[in-house]
């Protein structure tokens, strides 16, 4: 706890309460030298250097889908007086690819090639590398503190938006070395639910932000913007007939859309 608390604000959860997670971890911005702002909130489960897999299974895979802020699990090698922090940002991958997983194993080694979609079958999920790690001497280190505000919030921003998104089948993919700025990619996209539900959930989404914008639209007086929007409009529906017919063209009789990636 205390290498964390050099850097941010830190609110163990107790050994009674066992819920999962260890601490709430609060970034902290310096405001004036003498004042801090306290910003992005996440979650942290504590680990020996010697774990190097969690697994939850059942309910426990459950309880981990449906946590609202970002995990990060601390690697602590107590001998050497380092932590190792790393960022839960696959899970939002293997939620997408299968919603209704029965295990999960966290996996502290590195996953490699972050392009391609993880398998739906599959329940290691690899969280390497560290996004920080750290020494006890670095605790005094200003930069480190430094640091530790700029690379953390980079990676919170993210998986905020990967825990939002994730719900309609989209995460943003993303690279990084440790105690190096991430780098950021384009969006994974895919499905585990049948057809019917993953349209359904999406226009439940949208439907807030289509009415403020065709509201907002229709209210502005740009004739010339809704012009555009509508012709944007009509490309998008015969985009859309075009591909559906081609995939009614080379589907098998009988055979259904449902749950398709």
């Amino acid at each position: 706890m205390m290498m964390l608390q050099s850097f941010a604000l830190v609110a163990p959860v107790p050994r009674t309460e066992d819920v999962g997670t260890d601490a709430v971890v609060t970034l902290l911005r310096d405001y004036d030298g003498k004042r801090v702002i306290a910003e992005d909130s996440l979650f942290v489960q504590i680990k020996s250097e010697s774990v190097t897999e969690v697994v939850y299974e059942g309910d426990q895979v459950k309880w981990l889908f449906e946590l609202d802020l970002p995990l990060f699990y601390a690697s602590v090698d107590r001998k050497a007086g380092i932590l190792r922090f790393f960022c839960a940002h696959e899970l939002s991958e293997a939620y997408i690819m299968n919603h209704a997983r029965k295990k999960v194993t966290i996996d502290f080694s590195d996953k490699g090639n972050w392009i391609d979609l993880m398998s739906a079958d599959d329940e290691r999920v690899k969280i390497g590398p560290p996004v920080m790690q750290w020494t006890l001497d670095d605790c005094a280190e200003p930069t480190m503190a430094w640091l530790f505000h700029r690379l953390i919030k980079d990676h919170v921003r993210i998986a905020k938006r990967n825990l939002a998104t994730r719900k309609f089948g989209f995460v943003t993919y993303l690279g990084w070395e440790t105690n190096q700025p991430l780098v950021e990619g384009l969006m994974k996209s895919s499905s585990s639910r049948p057809a019917s539900e993953h349209m359904e959930r999406l226009y439940n989404e949208m439907m807030p932000y289509f009415i403020s914008w065709t509201i907002s639209l229709t209210y502005s007086g740009e004739v010339a913007q809704m012009r555009d929007v509508e012709k944007l409009l009509a490309n998008a529906k015969r985009a859309m007939l075009a591909i559906a017919e081609r995939r009614a063209k080379n589907q098998t009789p009988g055979q259904s859309d449902e749950g398709h990636q």
